[in-house]
């Protein structure tokens, strides 16, 4: 019986109640485990994990900041429809979810890009 790998996931949104929310949504996946959390552009560069589940602004940048500096993959959850969002390119970003988005609509993406 072979034990699965777990995908190592950085939350990174600079609010506490996001970050909460995400790790909710995360907890009791054997194959998922949350590696660190970032409030910051800075902080998620120098957070180890495979994976970055970021929000769409930070106090030292924006999702796209992240995306242009980071080669992990970059999971981009929204608030805000894309239309309000259009100054901020997620070129780059392997999934863009929007909130409300179910919790196996999470998983499936990060299980997805997870590097193998």
């Amino acid at each position: 019986m072979s034990i699965p790998v777990a995908i190592t996931v950085v939350l990174a949104d600079p609010m506490d109640g996001v970050r909460d929310a995400w790790r909710d949504l995360l907890a009791g996946q054997a194959d998922v485990h949350v590696a660190g959390e970032a409030a910051s552009v800075a902080q998620a560069l120098a957070t180890a994990g495979a994976v970055v589940l970021a929000g769409l602004r930070f106090p030292d940048g924006t999702a796209a900041d992240l995306i242009a500096q980071d080669p992990r993959p970059v999971v981009v959850w929204t608030f805000l429809p894309e239309d309000e969002r259009r100054d901020v390119s997620l070129d780059g970003a392997v999934a863009v979810l929007k909130a409300g988005t179910l919790r196996t609509g999470l998983l499936d993406a990060l299980r997805r890009v997870a590097p193998q």
